[in-house]
């Protein structure tokens, strides 16, 4: 049994107990981990009988308010001591996808000199990945069971797609030209923010206490379900569009995956290249014996897009009884992957690993 140690944040200004709630569910049969939240813990924890020691970095914290002088120095402080000790830092931010060192990140070079100070070798990297956003909705929605109340009803379709599009990012602005000019979303539910153009839903179909003005941030894990009751497919526009296989980038899911499947609702997604295939390898199952998904395998992400754009067109007016009865096996099935919370644990324990044991990076 390899025994391992993590201090949650070394400056205890991130939300710890929720980092604490997504790897309580690491589940190695050959790895332990025991957290403490604060760095002053690890002074009353016997360290000797650990062959692996982490310290968190809160790097969403510093991209808010930057380094400044005496954080610098007090993180310096703390990581020279670490350091004496064998702890190895690890970059932590749980809702997103980096690759700080590939990247060249302005996160890594603000704390370049504290960690060159300290002496640090090594840094590992813990963000989303394919898992934390799934714990995230598993928890508000299985673990809570708010999902009892969502009142799931696909007897009414009255739209083509539901596609919600928040912060604009160069594929999001790409798909939606194309759609446009395809004429795939005449009879659509469909949001769009730009600079100087803001398309909302329709009143009826938003959260309720937001009906006039969804806020720009937050409520991203809310599911308000009547837009996914009266459309018929749910067309997903993920965060990234990237290609893992060509940078050696993890795969990044999101709330944005995870909603039509607890809302069992049939879905495209404009996400990374082999985005489908990453699902189907956690157990999910996807609609290719219903559409094309080719779509998934193209390198190039706007041609991606292209292949979207018309795939969406093809299904406009698409029978909606018969593709619930034709793919309720695959929607159940989904769900049910979904609410296991044992192939959670399996795939955070994957993720983690990856994290913590398995690609660190030399400094």
């Amino acid at each position: 049994m390899k025994n391992s140690y993590i201090i949650l944040d070394a400056m205890s200004t991130g939300n710890i107990p929720e980092t604490r709630g997504y790897l309580s569910y690491f589940d190695h049969a050959h790895i332990s981990l025991r957290m403490s939240d604060h760095y002053f813990e690890h002074e009353s924890v016997p360290l000797d009988l650990y062959s692996h020691k982490y310290v968190m970095l809160d790097t969403y914290f510093v991209k808010r308010f930057k380094l400044g002088q005496e954080y610098k120095d007090d993180l310096s402080r703390k990581l020279t001591v670490l350091n004496k000790l064998n702890f190895i830092p690890v970059f932590a931010n749980l809702w997103e996808r980096y690759n700080y060192k590939n990247a060249d990140m302005e996160t890594l070079a603000l704390f370049q000199q504290v960690l060159k100070k300290s002496k640090a070798a090594l840094y590992g990297e813990l963000h989303g990945s394919r898992s934390f956003f799934w714990w995230l909705m598993y928890d508000k929605y299985i673990n809570n069971k708010l999902i009892d109340s969502l009142n799931i009803d696909h007897s009414i379709k009255s739209f083509d797609f539901l596609y919600l599009n928040k912060v604009p990012r160069l594929h999001r602005i790409h798909l939606y030209n194309q759609m446009m000019a395809v004429g795939a979303l005449k009879k659509s539910l469909f949001t769009y923010r730009m600079e100087n153009f803001n398309k909302l839903l329709p009143p009826e179909y938003e959260i309720p206490e937001f009906k006039h003005n969804y806020p720009f941030y937050g409520y991203d894990q809310t599911i308000y379900t009547l837009p996914y009751n009266h459309s018929k497919i749910n067309l997903v526009t993920e965060t990234l569009a990237d290609d893992p296989n060509s940078g050696g980038y993890p795969y990044f899911l999101t709330e944005k995956i995870w909603k039509p499947i607890i809302c069992q609702q049939p879905f495209i997604v404009y996400g990374q290249r082999g985005y489908l295939k990453c699902l189907r390898e956690m157990g999910f199952k996807t609609f290719s014996d219903v559409w094309d998904e080719s779509y998934d395998d193209e390198k190039d992400c706007f041609k991606r897009g292209n292949k979207i754009a018309n795939l969406a067109r093809s299904l406009l007016d698409i029978d909606s009884e018969k593709l619930y009865s034709d793919t309720k096996h695959i929607r159940s099935h989904n769900l049910k992957i979904f609410s296991d919370k044992e192939i959670l644990k399996s795939i955070i324990t994957q993720d983690v690993c990856r994290s913590l044991f398995n690609d660190l990076i030399k400094i």
